[in-house]
């Protein structure tokens, strides 16, 4: 289990912040096209 982890928690977190920041990106977008 600590393999696993060592393995794919990078993957895992890496995926997590790059989800964060598109979508922080996407409604910074959006806020301004609206305007």
């Amino acid at each position: 289990m600590k393999e696993f982890l060592e393995d794919y928690g990078s993957i895992i977190v890496i995926s997590i912040i790059g989800y964060a920041v598109m979508s922080g990106l996407w409604k910074i977008l959006i806020q301004v096209s609206s305007v």
